[in-house]
């Protein structure tokens, strides 16, 4: 598994996506699109983001996790071609990369924080390099231009399934409590920390629902509609360096699907 998944997150994607991109073509007409992907980014880069945005404007519908939830829950499917951009974590790359291209080109986007790093702190990220996280201030800046909302990813990003039932309760409850205190907001979306399903359990989920959450998302390849369930919420990681080739083929799933880590 490990293998399969540095195949998915390596630069040499981007060769493989080149290389697949005829065959996607044909994959196309055969598979048509269905359901809705969300799409997952971390530490974005400016240039290459903006590539992949505009990229996705033009073949793509853009929405808001606002107005995905709002058919989701009706049980209703968003229209054709919906797709979702999510940021897990809250780096200050999302304030300084993205948040300007997202002006540009108008576009939504969800933000999930992790409220022990709010204030701008820094913190030991996965136990190796120090990242900076956004602070009130960026998030205050991101909240008026209408086009960002944001989510829980817990309190200290901690992996839930090595925790107590205690300990977990405090990480989803206690981050909802603190976000919604700081930015002046209902916080209703959750991001499971890591995603894997082997990260935490229908505790967790029951929890969450307890809590007043409505929608969590995962970190499992896999498209999304009205019969998915609302506190499973697949979603496709794009790493900073993808380029558009490598994003196709993990919008329809060619990739995942040969190497075995796409979920229906």
């Amino acid at each position: 598994m490990k293998i399969k998944r540095w195949i998915v997150n390596s630069l040499f994607i981007n060769l493989i996506g080149i290389l697949l991109y005829p065959c996607l073509l044909i994959y196309k007409r055969v598979y048509p699109y269905q359901g809705t992907v969300i799409l997952l980014f971390h530490d974005p880069y400016s240039k290459n983001f903006e590539s992949i945005i505009k990229y996705l404007k033009k073949n793509y519908r853009i929405i808001s996790f606002g107005e995905f939830k709002d058919y989701f829950l009706k049980g209703k499917n968003p229209p054709e071609n919906s797709i979702i951009i999510t940021f897990d974590d809250g780096f200050k790359s999302v304030y300084k990369e993205a948040f300007p291209v997202i002006l540009r080109e108008k576009i939504p986007i969800m933000v999930y924080l992790i409220s022990n790093s709010l204030e701008g702190k820094t913190m030991k990220y996965h136990s190796m390099e120090t990242i900076h996280y956004l602070s009130l201030k960026d998030i205050k800046k991101m909240q008026k231009s209408t086009f960002v909302a944001f989510g829980s990813h817990t309190k200290s990003h901690r992996c839930l399934s090595s925790l107590s039932l205690k300990e977990r309760g405090n990480e989803i409850r206690g981050s909802k409590h603190v976000i919604e205190k700081m930015i002046g907001e209902k916080i209703e979306d959750f991001s499971f920390p890591y995603g894997g399903f082997n990260t935490f359990s229908n505790e967790d989920i029951t929890i969450l629902k307890k809590a007043g959450y409505k929608t969590a998302v995962i970190n499992v390849g896999g498209t999304n509609s009205k019969n998915t369930n609302p506190c499973l919420l697949r979603r496709v990681c794009i790493g900073k360096n993808h380029n558009k080739y490598v994003v196709e083929l993990f919008l329809y799933g060619l990739l995942h699907k040969l190497i075995g880590v796409w979920k229906p």
